[in-house]
């Protein structure tokens, strides 16, 4: 069983609402859920860069084993997955990029009217 850890970066059967699909594709955990399910919170990670205000750019010393490719945490595009959606590690946020991610995706919490 794979081990989850807040900040790791693993790839994941990542569920799309408007196109009734599942893709594999790398997420970031985010949270565990307070359920008495095994779901997590995760947020999507895109190596299309935007930087838009949306975007976390995952930089290098923010990570303790690079990525294949430059990638952004895509903020607002989150999503709860049962742990049997978890397909592997590949690789995690240090402490310090995790003080400056949580923030950025706190940030793009609004208020419904």
């Amino acid at each position: 069983m794979i081990k989850l850890n807040q900040g790791g970066i693993y790839r994941v059967k990542f569920p799309y609402v408007e196109k009734l699909k599942i893709k594999e594709r790398p997420a970031i955990l985010i949270s565990r859920t307070p359920s008495p399910f095994d779901d997590y919170i995760f947020c999507m990670i895109t190596r299309t860069l935007r930087d838009d205000g949306f975007s976390f750019l995952l930089e290098d010393k923010f990570l303790k084993t690079k990525l294949s490719f430059q990638s952004e945490v895509r903020l607002y595009k989150m999503v709860t997955i049962n742990r049997s959606m978890i397909l592997e590690e590949l690789s995690s946020v240090t402490p310090a990029g995790l003080k400056k991610l949580i923030p950025k995706i706190l940030e793009n919490f609004i208020e419904v009217a």
